[in-house]
């Protein structure tokens, strides 16, 4: 039997940022994710790089429950973020959510 000890959740956002815009996203990020670090809920979040590929960029989300990443992505979608965000990429983000359950 299985024992549930905590439930987080885990984001992966997969980005390919344009070739030439690579350092006004970063300049965009630096700005923006103190916000995210901070906003109620989150665990973590870390942008990893790939320096193989400069053009990928990964979002690491760790947030305390569904409802608080929720809460965070309805917020961001109002601010009109997505929208600043799409300025910067070649296609849209790859996301995949994975819940932690030991």
């Amino acid at each position: 039997m299985t024992t549930l000890l905590s439930m987080a959740l885990v984001i992966l956002v997969e980005l390919s940022v344009q070739p030439g815009k690579r350092n006004d996203f970063l300049t965009y990020l630096g700005e923006e994710i103190a916000v995210s670090r901070n906003f109620e809920g989150n665990q973590q979040f870390d942008i990893l790089f790939d320096h193989n590929e400069p053009g990928k960029i990964i979002f690491y989300e760790q947030w305390q429950s569904r409802e608080a990443q929720q809460r965070y992505w309805s917020w961001r979608v109002a601010r009109g973020d997505n929208e600043k965000l799409r300025q910067y990429l070649l296609s849209p983000p790859v996301v995949r959510t994975f819940e932690e359950e030991m």
